[in-house]
């Protein structure tokens, strides 16, 4: 059996915490033995046990690349765990505390973009990938391309998509009572976005496409559902837009299978976007899609199955949400043809069944 060692600093539910639970659910435990290591109180943990994983949180660990404090400690848990695998998501301290530990094979996950480097830092990049892991893992071929143009060798990467779990159907009578605990009367359309209240996720290009849409159609509904540092910004901007009957804050919502059941166009308006789990689910469920074409979204998003505009454009984005409300057939016919690329090209079993390959030709 190969022992694997996830180790992940983050102590919210973002995109990778999200790809780990996806990867979990799905891997041959039989075959496997994976063990998660944390920060001591990251909400990702329950989660993470819920899966039938063991989860070790420690108080050492911060939420950040590189922490020389935390080197030792972690060193010294790496050495006594003994695992065949460290796969990291982000943390450079941990690539750095397994390759000091004589582990077998270093794994890691790159889940976002980063911006165009300085030679010194692709330098810089090209020593640190080349020392401290034996396999990059993009989660898109724009990942691959932002990593290789930053500096990293181009032979360290492979891409695998992210994977989602199929969301399941909900009832009309589960919509109808979701719909009314939200406040959404039964002749209100619905449009969402379900992101991380981050800046990067552009929740303000939202609210200006929301307010136009607004001032054309009537019994609109908005959500955003989702938690973060920019909450008390976006409640600002939904006053200052006037949008206060229009706009629901729902914070996270565990059973997204309702959320999406309700929504009759999912949108995305990341200024900068390694993949998009909310995006691939949503299609999933048979919902068009409205997006910025920004980084790997234009892998996940085509003509057939949605909309995609300039990274910015709010009148173009509002647009492609009135003609997407205006034309049921069209709304059909996209979510049709999401949910085939959904369940095709970005279901958990394949992304697991090709990281598990990969764990097997390193070890």
């Amino acid at each position: 059996m190969i022992k694997v060692m996830h180790i992940l600093t983050d102590c919210n539910v973002g995109g990778a915490g999200r790809w780990l639970l996806n990867f979990l659910k799905n891997a041959d435990k039989t075959n496997f033995n994976i063990e998660v290591i944390l920060p001591k109180g990251s909400l990702l943990a329950g989660f993470i046990r819920r899966t039938g994983v063991h989860v070790e949180e420690l108080p050492f660990l911060a939420e950040k690349s590189l922490d020389l404090k935390a080197l030792k400690p972690l060193y010294s848990y790496i050495k006594s765990s003994k695992p065949d695998i460290v796969h990291a998501h982000a943390s450079l301290t941990a690539r750095i505390a397994a390759r000091l530990a004589g582990i077998k094979a270093i794994v890691f996950t790159k889940h976002c973009l980063d911006n165009k480097a300085s030679v010194l830092k692709k330098t810089a990049n090209r020593i640190i990938n080349s020392l401290f892991c034996d396999r990059i893992i993009a989660i898109s071929e724009a990942v691959k391309t932002s990593l290789v143009e930053n500096g990293t060798p181009a032979r360290k990467v492979t891409v695998i998509y992210n994977g989602i779990q199929p969301v399941n159907k909900v009832s009309e009578a589960e919509k109808d009572e979701f719909r009314q605990k939200l406040g959404i009367n039964p002749d209100d359309a619905v449009v969402g976005i379900v992101a991380r209240l981050e800046d990067v996720k552009g929740h303000r290009y939202f609210l200006e496409a929301a307010s136009l849409i607004k001032n054309k159609m009537n019994n609109v509904k908005f959500i955003i559902a989702g938690t973060g540092s920019q909450l008390a910004n976006i409640k600002m901007k939904v006053k200052e837009l006037a949008l206060v009957n229009n706009v629901i804050l729902t914070g996270y919502i565990d059973d997204i299978e309702k959320l999406f059941g309700i929504f009759d166009v999912n949108v995305i308006t990341s200024i900068s976007e390694a993949l998009c789990l909310s995006l691939i689910e949503g299609m999933s469920t048979g919902l068009p899609s409205v997006a910025f074409e920004t980084g790997g979204i234009a892998e996940v998003v085509d003509e057939k199955c949605g909309f995609l505009v300039p990274a910015g454009d709010t009148e173009k984005l509002a647009e492609a949400i009135i003609k997407l409300l205006n034309n049921k057939e069209l709304r059909d016919k996209m979510g049709i043809e999401g949910k085939r690329i959904a369940n095709t090209k970005f279901s958990a079993r394949i992304m697991v069944n090709k990281i598990e390959n990969l764990y097997s030709e390193l070890i």
